[in-house]
């Protein structure tokens, strides 16, 4: 099982070209008070703070089997009085990752610049539940806040909207 699993999430992050909006379709700007981010015109906005999520940004269903909807959002947690930095409270992320994932399986986990500033990129896969799932993560650590996009799909979608995806991320801007 396990070796199926790795046979899976080894063709898990080959993104086909036949899944790009980014060049056939009008984009969108959300803009927030403190960060802006662009989207495909086809996708759903919520920005009702549900879940402790800035917003949530997700995909249309593919077809009627699609059940799971894909999406970018942003989680913004205080880490006042913790102690933390960027580079530990990632290895804190990083540790709880087969916490909360069975069979989990860490693709990247690498120290970038996205907008600007020093940001980890994390892509893993797991099982939540009994559910297969993928993620993409950026992490970024400032003023004793952390704030994590991320995109979450279905492990069998994550490569249909990845390219998609990772341009939603890459547009993110924090406002000065």
């Amino acid at each position: 099982m396990l070796n199926s699993l790795l046979v899976l999430l080894s063709t898990l992050f080959i993104v086909p070209s036949d899944a790009d909006t980014t060049k056939s379709e009008a984009w969108k700007t959300l803009e927030l008070k403190k960060y802006s981010i662009q989207y495909p015109q086809s996708w759903t906005i919520d920005t009702t703070e549900n879940s402790g999520m800035e917003f949530m940004i997700s995909s249309p269903f593919t077809d009627e089997e699609d059940i799971y909807y894909d999406f970018v959002n942003l989680a913004v947690m205080p880490m006042y009085g913790l102690g933390k930095n960027l580079d530990t409270y990632v290895a804190d992320v990083v540790k709880d990752i087969p916490f909360f994932y069975s069979k989990a399986i860490i693709a990247k986990n690498a120290k970038e610049k996205k907008s600007g500033k020093d940001c980890y990129v994390l892509t893993y896969a797991g099982i939540l539940n009994t559910f297969p799932i993928a993620m993409h993560q950026y992490i970024w650590f400032e003023n004793d806040m952390s704030y994590t996009l991320t995109f979450t799909a279905e492990q069998g979608a994550f490569e249909k909207w990845f390219k998609d995806a990772e341009h939603v991320m890459d547009s993110f801007k924090f406002k000065k």
